[in-house]
């Protein structure tokens, strides 16, 4: 029998974040049994690019699309046919889009280029629009959803329902190799050291978590906050160096690289902040919880994720924020069977069964 063709479609380039990371989980766990491709929306290389050529994958760029109102038009035209081209030259049996609303559009087009399996898997929670232009492109995109796809996949409850409504739809939650950071082992250190890792923006949400060193400062306390990440909202770091230097918290804020290896810091962790606006799921909280580290993360982030060492409290109260922080609230122990809700085998295994036709 021959190897099956999957095509993976990504809203940008192969970034160091989560959806190429989940990507390149798939493609690690299914090399044996699938042939894997990528369309990305860039016209560069990025992070895992040079990993994924090695793989034997191959990598067709679209360029970046216009900004604003063009956008809409171009994935109404353009990219379609862009996108056409691709999926008839590489004879795909399987396309995986990880495009939230756009995946209408991209099953749309794999329907019409004879694709048999058309998966839309959404990982962030999304917000209806209600401007005439904007949410009327949603409409049609949640159509095409309902008509073309023939899985629909979130990574929460909370992240399918928000795109997905209350068509069905399946839940496959992200996984890590909890075996690699439990052999992580604690150093010690003077002081509390906090860790946030995403991009540098407003829903990410860094100045809240300088709001919450500011305060653990004011008090006398030895606190250091570290961040892993880049930019990825025009201005937005330029905003937390100045309110670093108005505070002056400089001595007491370190910015690692994005690619920075995590095991490096994770030993000298107390506690992980994560105060997303929105979360649709948290890859970070589960790595961290893994490595030992209590969570205090916003009530955006889904419940499901908490394995034990997880803390979800309300944006409006910073106070509960630095109460647990300076009361050295460490949590102790991991829920082991709500953690194999996110194991790798489970995880391989529904792709698998998706890709060969047996699941929807």
């Amino acid at each position: 029998m021959p190897i099956k063709k999957v095509l993976f479609i990504i809203n940008s380039g192969l970034l160091n974040s989560g959806v190429s990371r989940v990507a390149v989980d798939i493609i690690e766990g299914l090399a044996d049994d699938f042939l894997f491709d990528i369309v990305v929306q860039s016209d560069k290389v990025d992070f895992y690019d040079k990993y994924l050529l090695n793989r034997g994958c191959s990598i067709y760029y679209l360029g970046y699309p216009p900004h604003g109102r063009k956008r809409i038009f171009y994935n109404l035209t353009k990219r379609n046919v862009q996108l056409y081209r691709i999926i008839k030259k590489g004879n795909y049996d399987v396309v995986h889009s990880f495009t939230a609303y756009q995946s209408g559009l991209d099953c749309a087009v794999a329907a019409f280029a004879g694709v048999r399996i058309r998966i839309s898997n959404t990982h962030g929670t999304v917000v209806r629009n209600r401007s005439v232009l904007t949410g009327t492109y949603q409409k049609i995109c949640s159509y095409l959803i309902r008509a073309c796809c023939t899985s629909k996949i979130g990574v929460s409850r909370q992240a399918a329902s928000s795109i997905y409504g209350s068509s069905q739809y399946r839940i496959i939650y992200n996984s890590i190799d909890f075996i690699k950071y439990q052999k992580i082992i604690k150093k010690k250190h003077s002081g509390i050291n906090m860790l946030q890792i995403g991009y540098f923006n407003s829903n990410k949400n860094q100045l809240f978590s300088l709001q919450v060193l500011e305060y653990i400062i004011a008090q006398g306390v030895n606190a250091h906050l570290y961040f892993i990440g880049y930019e990825n909202e025009v201005g937005y770091f330029d905003r937390l160096n100045k309110y670093i230097m108005d505070k002056k918290l400089l001595n007491f804020v370190s910015f690692l690289p994005h690619d920075y290896d995590k095991f490096n810091i994770f030993p000298l962790v107390d506690f992980m902040i994560h105060p997303s606006c929105q979360e649709g799921f948290s890859l970070v909280a589960l790595e961290c919880q893994a490595a030992d580290i209590t969570c205090l993360v916003s009530d955006a982030v889904p419940e499901i994720v908490n394995i034990g060492l997880l803390i979800r409290l309300p944006l409006t109260d910073i106070s509960e924020w630095v109460r647990i922080i300076l009361e050295n609230n460490v949590l102790k122990k991991i829920n082991e069977e709500k953690a194999s809700l996110f194991s790798r085998d489970l995880f391989i295994s529904s792709f698998k069964s998706i890709y060969e036709g047996r699941e929807k």
